[in-house]
């Protein structure tokens, strides 16, 4: 059961967002089977670029190209929107963070 709602956590937390701002931003395909493989290959991109590259700071811009050239790949976007894709997948993911922690604080509050 720990199991099945750690796997819900990842795909709430990685798969959803990206299939989020994909529909904002225009893409052609996005839908959840899509959207994982493409959350899927650029975790596996990314790395890929930390191990084939020294120094982190370009690992982390060479992953970053990577992750926008595989959504536009996948989700059936161009690049320049694959990249905001990544953005904004990025920025729901901060907001879900703080509204699960919030949620965590308030009800710690309760008890």
């Amino acid at each position: 059961m720990d199991m099945l709602i750690a796997l819900a956590a990842l795909i709430l937390f990685t798969v959803v967002p990206v299939m989020l701002s994909a529909r904002l931003m225009g893409a052609r395909y996005p839908r959840f089977g899509r959207s994982l493989l493409a959350v899927i290959a650029a975790a596996l991109a990314h790395i890929l670029a930390l191990y084939a590259l020294r120094d982190p700071l370009i690992a982390h811009f060479l992953a970053l190209f990577l992750t926008a050239v595989i959504f536009a790949a996948l989700l059936g976007a161009k690049i320049v929107q694959a990249f905001f894709i990544a953005v904004v997948a990025v920025i729901i993911q901060v907001l879900i963070g703080f509204g699960l922690g919030a949620v965590g604080i308030a009800f710690e509050q309760m008890f």
